[in-house]
């Protein structure tokens, strides 16, 4: 899980910047990240806010693990090169493969998991990809066994 502190540094924001871009109190914001108030038990207004100040859901923040990013994503992340959004798509990626059962097989999970549909790909949690991916792969034994 990342904390609220960990991602606005990993954002490189400081606790004032995120409370401009958030239009919330800084204070509000030092006890969020302080755990005097509980980020599952602030207001929607406040959890939009922070969604878009940050670039992530409020359970995408949660969940969000940092330290699986190399310091080059780190890096095209300060760079602009990249943005949140497609480290969280690499974040889902990573866990998906871990959870598929043919995630260890780079080039078979790949030609499988590209076919998931990208209007799926938020829709659905890593596990269920995972069950997709490994289904396409089911699917694509089963026709080739057949012949």
């Amino acid at each position: 899980m990342a904390e609220l502190k960990d991602l606005r540094k990993f954002m490189n924001l400081t606790q004032k910047e995120l409370a401009e871009k958030t239009g919330m109190n800084i204070r509000q914001i030092q006890k969020l990240e302080k755990g005097e108030i509980d980020v599952n038990n602030i207001t929607a207004k406040n959890a939009q806010a922070l969604s878009s100040a940050l670039g992530c859901s409020v359970e995408e923040m949660l969940t969000l693990d940092l330290n699986i990013f190399t310091e080059d994503a780190k890096q095209s992340l300060k760079d602009g090169e990249l943005d949140l959004r497609d480290l969280l798509r690499m974040d889902k990626y990573q866990k998906i493969k871990k959870l598929s059962k043919i995630g260890s097989f780079e080039n078979t999970f790949y030609e499988n998991y590209k076919w998931i549909p990208e209007s799926l790909f938020d829709k659905l949690t890593p596990d269920e990809l995972a069950n997709l991916v490994d289904s396409f792969y089911d699917c694509y034994s089963v026709g080739k066994n057949a012949r």
